[in-house]
């Protein structure tokens, strides 16, 4: 928007314009490792007048090397003390104590309600999904799990714009889903969390089964494939008794 002042975009515009722009520099993550794309990260490496080096922290990491896992890319959105802290709340915090371990940790991050810095929670819950473990082997008592963090980092995001890409970011492998093996531990916690939660927060359920039957309806086409897709994870929760 140029010669207009970013204090005349009201409050969901700008939402929505700098979440976009967070993709768009996403999408030069994923530009930056094609060999024709070299150019690009040279001019990106470029010094400015005042010596410093243009977009330097979209290099950092070596983030170019193209054998970069989903894992690697979700880990460069997270701070070390955050992935530190997450393992720590998975090995010893309980139900009892865990809001007051959660709400240390987006303090730290400084994280407000309803702000741009919700982003963050976008990158937590991917990184939940594809880069920890439950400490646990059993996902019901009083110890923390997986799907127990999702619950209440969707609880907290209360912007609708980064609410809707948390949702999104719960699902997204769902209609991408081949039968590849590995994927299960990936869809797992979104699941128990829509089971775990039909009791106390029966919203919570409803609210996530309605966005993924729209989000399946919204890139489904006249093939019908993001439909099967869901259908196979659906059948590996059957095949693993995924129940609670």
């Amino acid at each position: 928007m140029p010669g207009r002042s970013i204090k005349n975009v009201n409050e969901i515009s700008l939402l929505v314009i700098l979440g976009g722009g967070r993709e768009l520099f996403r999408a030069l993550h994923e530009i930056l490792k094609l060999n024709e794309m070299d150019f690009l990260a040279t001019d990106l490496s470029k010094e400015d007048e005042q010596g410093n080096i243009i977009y330097k922290r979209l290099l950092v990491n070596g983030y170019k090397e193209r054998d970069t896992s989903a894992g690697s890319l979700v880990l460069m959105q997270i701070p070390p003390f955050a992935e530190q802290y997450f393992q720590f709340i998975l090995a010893n915090s309980s139900k009892h104590n865990f809001n007051k371990h959660l709400g240390w940790m987006l303090e730290k991050l400084d994280i407000s309600s309803n702000t741009i810095c919700e982003y963050m929670i976008v990158d937590l819950v991917r990184y939940v999904l594809i880069c920890t473990e439950n400490v646990n082997s059993s996902t019901s008592g009083e110890k923390v799990h997986r799907w127990y963090i999702l619950g209440w980092l969707l609880k907290y995001c209360k912007s609708e714009v980064f609410k809707m890409l948390l949702k999104q970011s719960l699902f997204w492998d769902w209609i991408f889903y081949k039968g590849e093996p590995g994927w299960y531990r990936v869809f797992e916690p979104a699941w128990l969390l829509i089971i775990n939660s039909i009791n106390k927060y029966k919203d919570m359920s409803e609210e996530l089964i309605d966005f993924l039957f729209l989000f399946v309806k919204e890139f489904d086409g006249a093939d019908s494939l993001v439909e099967q897709n869901l259908m196979r994870v659906f059948e590996l929760f059957k095949n693993r008794s995924v129940t609670s």
